[in-house]
């Protein structure tokens, strides 16, 4: 158990991220429930409720079930780690709130029915999981102004979900209504709720930063700034999208026909942005607050130094000359003592990496970008039309996904001496694992797509799918518990692009979706990200 801490720290964000959206849904669910109830009187508006009814039942067990995963994993690493039994663990927080979190959403499931109005008892169930979550937060573990800063966590996760957590449901409405009528009205009275949860959001995320960061360099000189400045881009990307759709529903009524469509479709890519940002929260809360850490931090010539633009490294060192692996080096001493490898996770490296161990990092990110901007490059001679050929661009990713499964880890398997499955134990290999079967995949499929060979309906959008995915999973990617100068770069680094490929993924799904308007913007959107992700990755510096 002792060796796959490090996975189960990646995991725990992931769990976490599941918590915080499926909560959100729920609050959304209940909120919009009320909403069609009270300000939809256009008929028939009671059809929506069936299909909102599943929804909710949906997110309340799926969240009943994430929480259960969370708290057995978390309960098993502390008795294999510790001296505690389970009677012991049971009377810790995180168990508490968990388990009376999970019976909770596994009531809402039966209080929850289309025949009558339950709004009373759904709302208190949905306040008991709120304030179970606020329990488990940084706010309720501050010992300074833990009742403000916990009341302003109590604000925004309710603010985040009547606003992210209520536009599935608002989906759903627009995908079930039968006339433009009845869709007009709930976009009408969706708009004034969800404009005034933005002014909740951002008051409440206003004063949490507050209390959590004392100065704006901590923007750039902690991994807890790096992630916030993340979540406030995403954000951003929400309300530009969100003014779009302002701009149509101000229209409802007196425009043609397509105005619902688009409106369904840019309310697609707000949702997945929006669980995005749910997702870069909990990757926030996994942080130590910027606060807490003033010492080690990134200062103005750190990034001067790192990220000044020099001509990327395009010559590999030998495999022999590259350093031990940390694991390398605890299972070698393990043999030697007779003993098991330990592993403490956000422990400092064992050993310094010597410059062939910058060098092969420098050189795997600088080709990388090379190629990823060759992609970005292409995909803009081909949206030109002026370039018949450029259309073959996903076969480059087929290429990156080779190198990155030969070359990203030289310390396991084909290269090194760690085997395949054993290489799996670690968070950073799992997830270069992750990202090269996502690659290769939508290459394959992407190219059979721009080269009209896939006449399924999904294919066109399993490239942006992925794009989006792996921007989120990549949210998660490194994460340093001492927090750490260099730790902080990487996460400076990697951040950007993480925040790029989600922009670029709904991007072009709405490419797709939009397909054959004439409408272009977004299918310029999306190369141009590529292009900065493979830039930012050839600018790449470890030291």
């Amino acid at each position: 158990m002792t060796n796959l801490l490090d996975v189960f720290g990646f995991l725990s964000v992931l769990l976490r991220g599941l918590t915080l959206s499926f909560q959100s849904l729920l609050i959304g669910g209940i909120a919009f429930r009320v909403l069609v109830r009270t300000r939809v009187q256009t008929e028939p508006r009671f059809q929506l409720l069936p299909p909102m009814i599943a929804l909710i039942r949906a997110a309340a067990l799926a969240l009943a079930a994430t929480q259960l995963a969370s708290v057995s994993m978390s309960s098993a690493i502390l008795m294999d780690t510790t001296a505690f039994r389970l009677s012991d663990i049971a009377g810790a927080n995180f168990f508490i709130a968990g388990v009376v979190s999970a019976v909770c959403a596994l009531l809402l499931i039966r209080a929850v029915t289309p025949d009558r109005d339950s709004s009373t008892i759904s709302t208190l169930l949905v306040l008991a999981i709120l304030l179970c979550s606020v329990v488990t937060s940084h706010a309720w573990a501050r010992v300074d102004h833990r009742v403000l800063s916990a009341g302003f966590t109590l604000i925004h996760y309710l603010a985040t979900g009547i606003w992210i957590g209520a536009l599935p449901f608002l989906l759903v409405a627009l995908r079930h209504s039968e006339n433009v009528s009845l869709s007009s009205a709930i976009a009408r009275a969706f708009s004034s709720m969800a404009a005034s949860s933005v002014v909740v959001v951002l008051v409440a995320g206003a004063g949490l930063t507050f209390f959590y960061m004392d100065s704006p360099k901590a923007l750039y000189g902690t991994s807890w700034g790096a992630m916030l400045g993340a979540k406030i881009w995403l954000v951003a990307g929400i309300l530009c999208i969100g003014g779009l759709n302002f701009s149509i529903v101000r229209k409802l009524g007196t425009g043609s026909g397509r105005a619902i469509p688009w409106l369904r479709w840019l309310v697609e890519a707000e949702i997945g942005i929006g669980f995005t940002a749910i997702l870069a929260a909990a990757s926030l809360g996994s942080q130590p607050p910027a606060i807490d850490l003033p010492n080690g931090r990134v200062t103005p010539q750190d990034l001067v130094q790192r990220f000044t633009p020099r001509f990327p490294r395009l010559r590999t060192p030998a495999l022999r000359e590259l350093s031990k692996s940390d694991e390398q080096v605890l299972k070698q001493e393990a043999e030697n003592q007779k003993t098991a490898p330990a592993y403490i996770p956000g422990a400092p490296a064992l050993q310094p990496g010597s410059p062939e161990d910058i060098a092969w990092s420098e050189y795997n990110h600088h080709w990388a970008g090379i190629l990823v901007l060759c992609v970005g490059l292409l995909a803009f001679a081909s949206q030109s039309g002026k370039a018949e050929w450029a259309r073959h661009w996903p076969l480059l990713f087929f290429g990156l996904a080779v190198f990155l499964f030969i070359r990203a880890d030289a310390e396991n398997w084909p290269l090194g001496p760690n085997g395949f499955w054993e290489s799996l134990r670690v968070a950073d290999v799992l997830q270069h694992r992750f990202f090269t079967l996502l690659v290769l995949g939508f290459a394959i499929l992407e190219w059979r797509v721009t080269n009209g060979r896939n006449a399924s309906w999904w294919a066109p959008y399993v490239f942006p799918a992925v794009c989006a995915l792996g921007g989120a999973v990549l949210l998660t990617h490194s994460h340093s518990v001492t927090n750490v100068k260099e730790a902080t770069l990487i996460d400076l680094s990697h951040i950007p692009i993480a925040v790029l490929a989600v922009f670029a993924g709904w991007a072009r799904w709405l490419e797709m979706r939009a397909h054959p308007t004439s409408i272009k913007l977004f299918s310029w959107i999306w190369p141009l990200c590529f292009v900065a992700i493979g830039t930012s990755l050839m600018l790449y510096r470890e030291a």
